[in-house]
């Protein structure tokens, strides 16, 4: 319990000059709990008693501790009111202070931010504002403090700037470029990145929308050139934060602070132009990043002044910005360069939207490009860029220049109506006579249909333009149409000539009709109001049909691409489309044996709808390639639940699910892909058309009288249907079902190994979502299945495993004292049982893997969080202990170890680097079996992947195993001899000391390797073998 007398203490504490740190955090921590609690006075007694001899300490020391006590007493208590009068009375006390005692300049400062951060409401706003304004900008020379002094005294101003009624003081009380020249020579020269982030920013609140009076126009001008002089030497920010900044600190911070300073007043406008085209007319090497830097701030500079006030620079602007494009040496550049082109251009056709609208009879004959006071924004900038990018492209199309000038023009159409039509009516009569020509190259025609199509893009999808508004008139449009069409028809007798062409001539006019496809769809799908009639329109699609048709003929399999993708964008958006869709083109496409085509334009769900039955009614392929098609656009349409609907019912007709179904009713083995559909669909529909289909399911295959009979062929089916419903439908589902599913599974001889596991699956998957209500049947099943494991019975063993991980992933009670006793069962069962033994060991590690048929979230498996992680960490170590304890040549230690391994294997990998050790795997792969070898291997290169260095005591054991297994041999699988290859190779990344004695014995036993039946076995064996051939003492 501290008392009154505590408090003296505590001072006496923190401000004598001979007390330690320790003494001073401790009467600090005191200070600060007895003001907070209120014992010893309020913070205004402890002012003007206790703290005040140490303020006014002759002892200069004292005084500054003192102060700095203060400035941390109001930080850190900011709900420790302070009354107006003390607070004016302590302004006056530091201004004084911080003026006359350097020593105490960093804790007066400190306090007077606190102040007016703490106690905004009671801070002085009179003349005593101004006191305090030029003295911490006057009274020492600010350039000169410490970096923590110049912040406080900048985030001081910035908070004064901030604040209306100090910022009308300010404006009240001081001739503008006072407060500006003093600040910009208290910043001058500033270099810490915190620092000049806020002064940077108090500079633009100054001169910003009348902060300041100026004596006169000529004052002010002369204040904001002043604030250029000073800021404009940080063009451009090359600022790099370093990693982990405390203060985070960004670049994009202080290139927003710089370009509020050259936008915060129109007088800047003049300097910062033509500072930023001297940085665009370097000829340096090394000036692209500030050309770039350049164009960037030019964009936001002209948004900020507006084009009509800057118009005198439009065109200089407009000679440096093509040259950029034209003769650009960078990309990079050229890229800013057109977006700073769309940029102006945007804005300057606003501008020119405005005086044709105030024109007499604006509209059609509003075409002046001058005014009363001379040439407008309009014809400075745009219309002799366009005439001169249209020169260009006239000349040669498809050269350095053409292709840069086509950029102006597209950058141009795309930005505004104005510029499409400017662009429109000058380049495409160009555009058109290269198309037509008959002595042009491939490279220009691709050329000039590229430019048109960028042309088009210009007219926006989103504006239902009215007739006598559209951005491209009729005839344009007309134009356009004809030459693309006539593209795709010069197709034909292109592919029929005899291949006298080179590639990239062949290449250059597959691309022209590519571009040609892309053009026509562009036209289809802008805007709202259609630029194209419905006759107009079908032409296109049966074209587009033809293409793809012919394409598959000729092996031209890119244009048919792109006009499937054409095909899919219009359908999908224009209805009218996806009826010609389905009325025409599906039945060309069938007619011409295009299956792959019909699969894709199914994305488009009105074709989805009609193109499953015509797919399914059809006699020419067989059953199992149409189901193969039929899997693949269930598989993508997964995501329509209408469609995924109408393929499932009505259940008793002719539907696709139903035709799968009414196979199985005849006997007929479904193919994979048949399955593959059953499970997509019954997991894509609600829960009311699933539980429709799996009742339907149960009644015909499970439940029937002859079903039992059927179920080596039926149960892949079922299992697909019953293993994917939603939790809340398994639980009404006919418990009867559960009985069939368990004899399957560990009962009937009659059934093969697969159905049986299927079986297994399907009733893990039920158990696994079956709710309290069910709980018995759970219980019992369970117990029948582990009595008849620990009776030997393999098929309950084999059962068993699915069962236990359905109830470990839903946290059942049960699934512990399972999982116990098939561990019991690893330690029991007679070592000549390996069949029992094997899958008793490979239990856990089923347990924990991920599962990819029914118990996912996919299928809808009830999942708790960590499930993985919690069965690792209680039974890994219960393994490790069992492989510890055996004999290492007893067969019993093979099965722990493979446990282990599996164990480890499966585990999700962030609990593998904690937990696993690299010697223990190093260890099972010592063992003779090759399932315990290629598990721990698995897990060895995911260990060495993440921290190489932890195989280094190991290296002379490990590297002869990871050798052997590198060799062909039975049983040994590709993947795992090129996964032990890709770990020989992240070994290299070891200190060459480390590793130099194995490079010969690497070398030869690799190259065995060389030999390898896979090529991709072989191909790692030759990286592998040379990077340890050239291994360097570096």
């Amino acid at each position: 319990m501290l008392s009154e007398a505590a408090l003296p203490r505590a001072l006496e504490m923190f401000c004598a000059a001979e007390s330690s740190d320790d003494d001073r955090a401790e009467g600090l921590n005191v200070i600060l709990v007895q003001l907070h609690r209120g014992v010893g006075g309020t913070l205004n007694e402890l002012i003007a008693g206790g703290l005040r001899p140490y303020l006014t300490h002759e002892d200069g020391y004292v005084r500054m501790r003192g102060t700095k006590l203060l400035a941390q007493v109001i930080q850190r208590l900011p709900d420790l009111k302070l009354d107006a009068k003390m607070v004016r009375a302590l302004v006056r006390f530091l201004v004084d202070r911080y003026a006359s005692d350097f020593d105490s300049s960093g804790p007066c400062l400190s306090t007077l931010r606190a102040l007016l951060e703490m106690h905004e409401s009671n801070f002085p706003s009179d003349e005593m504002l101004g006191e305090m304004v030029r003295a911490i900008l006057t009274a020492h020379h600010v350039p000169s403090l410490s970096q923590s002094l110049r912040h406080n005294v900048y985030q001081i101003l910035q908070n004064l700037v901030d604040k209306k009624r100090f910022a009308a003081a300010l404006r009240a009380q001081f001739e503008g470029s006072r407060v500006v020249n003093a600040f910009t020579e208290a910043m001058e020269g500033e270099k810490d990145p915190r620092c000049l982030l806020v002064s940077l920013r108090v500079v633009a609140a100054l001169l910003r929308d009348d902060a300041l009076l100026f004596a006169s126009p000529q004052s002010e001008l002369e204040a904001v050139q002043r604030a250029f002089d000073v800021t404009c030497v940080y063009f451009p920010i090359v600022f790099r934060p370093p990693a982990n900044d405390p203060f985070n600190i960004k670049a994009e911070d202080l290139w927003a602070a710089l370009h509020a300073v050259f936008t915060c007043h129109f007088g800047m406008a003049e300097h910062v132009i033509s500072m930023l085209m001297d940085k665009l007319n370097l000829t340096a090497p090394d000036a692209a990043a500030a050309k770039v830097d350049s164009l960037k701030t030019l964009q936001v500079c002209l948004v900020a002044y507006g084009v009509a006030n800057v118009s005198e620079f439009l065109p200089s602007l407009r000679r440096v910005l093509v040259r950029l494009v034209v003769e650009a040496d960078e990309a990079s550049i050229a890229d800013e360069a057109v977006a700073t082109t769309r940029c102006i251009t945007a804005a300057v056709s606003k501008l020119e939207d405005i005086r044709l609208a105030s024109l007499p009879g604006a509209g059609e004959g509003a075409s002046a490009k001058t005014n009363d006071d001379g040439p407008t924004p309009w014809a400075l900038f745009v219309v002799p860029t366009v005439e001169e990018a249209v020169t260009s492209v006239g000349q040669v199309v498809d050269s350095m220049r053409g292709r840069a000038s086509g950029k102006l023009l597209a950058c141009i159409a795309q930005s505004s109506a104005l510029g499409l039509r400017l662009v429109a009516e000058n380049a495409l009569p160009v555009l058109r006579k290269w198309c037509v020509r008959p002595d042009a190259s491939e490279t220009q025609r691709a050329a000039s249909f590229d430019l048109i199509l960028q042309i088009v893009r210009g007219i926006d999808r989103d504006v239902a333009y009215q007739e006598e508004h559209r951005p491209m008139q009729a005839d344009k449009i007309e134009m356009i149409l004809a030459l693309e069409m006539d593209e795709l028809k010069r197709m034909r007798s292109v592919m029929d000539q005899d291949e006298g062409t080179g590639p990239s001539e062949g290449a250059s006019a597959a691309a022209s009709r590519r571009i040609a496809v892309k053009t026509l769809c562009e036209l289809i799908m802008r805007p709202p109001s259609p630029l194209l009639s419905q006759d107009q329109v079908a032409t296109v699609l049966d074209a587009w049909a033809d293409l793809i048709i012919e394409a598959g003929e000729k092996d031209e399999e890119d244009v048919g691409e792109t006009c499937l993708k054409a095909f899919v964008e219009t359908g999908s958006h224009r209805s009218g489309c996806a009826e010609h869709i389905c009325s025409r083109v599906l039945s060309a496409l069938e007619q011409a044996g295009r299956v792959d085509a019909l699969a894709s334009l199914c994305a488009i769900p009105q074709v989805f709808e009609a193109a499953l039955p015509r797919l399914l009614r059809s006699q020419d392929r067989p059953i199992e390639e149409t189901f193969g098609v039929v899997s693949g656009i269930v598989e993508a349409n997964k995501s329509y639940k209408e469609g995924m609907t109408q393929c499932c019912l009505p259940l008793d007709g002719d539907a696709l699910v139903p035709m799968i179904l009414s196979y199985l009713e005849q006997g007929q083995v479904l193919v994979p892909a048949g399955i593959k559909i059953l499970g997509t669909v019954s997991r894509s529909v609600d829960a009311d058309v699933q539980a429709q289909l799996a009742s339907h399911m149960i009644s015909k295959f499970v439940l029937a009288d002859d079903a039992s009979r059927n179920l080596e062929s039926t149960m892949p089916a079922i299992l697909a249907v019953l293993g994917g419903v939603r939790a809340e439908v398994a639980r009404d589902l006919d418990t009867a079902v559960v009985p069939v599913l368990e004899a399957a599974a560990v009962q009937r001889k009659d059934l093969d190994a697969k159905t049986a596991r299927a079986a297994s699956e399907c009733l893990a998957s039920l158990l696994n979502k079956f709710d309290d209500a069910r709980d018995g049947i759970v219980t019992e099943v369970s117990q029948r299945l582990f009595q008849g494991a620990q009776a030997g019975s393999v098929q309950h063993l084999a059962a068993l495993t699915p069962v236990t991980k359905a109830l470990v992933m839903r946290a059942h009670p049960l699934a512990a004292s399972l999982s116990d006793g098939v561990l019991e069962i690893l330690s029991t069962v007679p070592e000549t049982s390996t069949e029992s033994l094997t899958l008793a060991a490979q239990h856990f590690g089923v347990i924990i893997a991920p599962d990819a048929h029914v118990l996912n979230k996919a299928s809808f498996a009830v999942e708790r969080l960590f499930f993985q992680q919690r069965f690792f960490a209680k039974y890994f170590p219960l393994v490790r202990d069992r492989v510890t304890a055996a004999a290492p040549d007893s067969p019993r230690y093979h099965f722990y170890l493979l446990a282990a391994v599996q164990l480890i294997e499966h585990v999700p990998r962030a609990v593998m680097l904690q937990d696993a050790t690299l010697s223990f795997l190093t260890r099972a792969l010592q063992d003779p079996g090759l399932d315990v070898k290629t598990s721990a291997l698995a897990s060895i290169s995911v260990l060495i992947e993440d921290n190489v260095q932890t195989a280094e005591p190991l290296l002379s054991t490990i590297i002869p195993l990871l050798l052997d297994l590198s060799v062909y041999k039975p049983g040994l699988l590709a993947r795992n001899r090129a996964l032990a290859i890709d770990t020989l190779m992240a070994f290299t990344e070891l200190p060459y000391n480390k590793i130099h004695t194995f490079r010969a014995e690497v070398s030869k036993s690799l190259s065995k390797a060389l030999d390898d039946p896979k090529r991709a076995v072989r191909k790692r064996a030759v990286a592998c073998r040379n990077r340890w051939l050239i291994l360097q003492n570096i």
